[in-house]
């Protein structure tokens, strides 16, 4: 092939010319739709008054959840849900994560976590008779894991956590 009379030092095949040419006309592929984000969780620190406040942290306790476990725990035999995974797998799922295994043997200091958080206002909307209904926590060690603490029903006072994905820490409204 010849540009102004000199020779080019690169051929062009028809085959890479027509692959080229198609690449250039090709309309671009439509972009996805976003999936909708999860409504955001207000907390409800600011309406309670100061003696409830104080009261809240002292009565709740970590009871965890085999679920969320994938090893013996405090909380017994592990019986993780179908899908469970742990945070930063390749197919992370809000539906279940499993707690870091450094949390198997330490129901202690899990129920000081969560009654700091309390202390601290990072909870939910209450239930009639005042305990938080969800309390949000972040790891002592690895502040890039924020815990979602549920009540339970059973007891009345526990609670159950697990870590949260970086879209559902995103969506809550409270300093963690």
């Amino acid at each position: 092939m010849t540009f102004g009379g000199r020779r080019s030092h690169r051929t062009c095949k028809p085959a890479r010319l027509l692959s080229l040419v198609h690449a250039m006309t090709r309309r671009p592929k439509q972009m996805r739709k976003p999936p909708p984000a999860a409504p955001k969780k207000r907390p409800a620190s600011g309406v309670l008054s100061e003696e409830i406040l104080q009261r809240l942290p002292e009565q709740a306790t970590y009871e965890g959840s085999v679920q969320h476990k994938d090893a013996m725990s405090f909380a017994g035999s592990p019986a993780p849900r179908q899908g469970a995974t742990h945070v930063g797998a390749l197919s992370e799922s809000a539906d279940c994560m499993l707690c870091p295994r450094k949390w198997a043997w330490k129901q202690d200091a899990a129920t000081y976590l969560l009654r700091f958080a309390i202390k601290r206002g990072q909870f939910s909307a209450s239930v009639g008779d005042g305990m938080p209904q969800h309390v949000w926590a972040r790891d002592p060690v690895d502040r890039g894991i924020v815990y979602e603490a549920r009540r339970l029903s059973y007891p009345d006072n526990g609670y159950k956590a697990y870590h949260l994905t970086a879209v559902q820490t995103a969506s809550l409204e409270i300093d963690v």
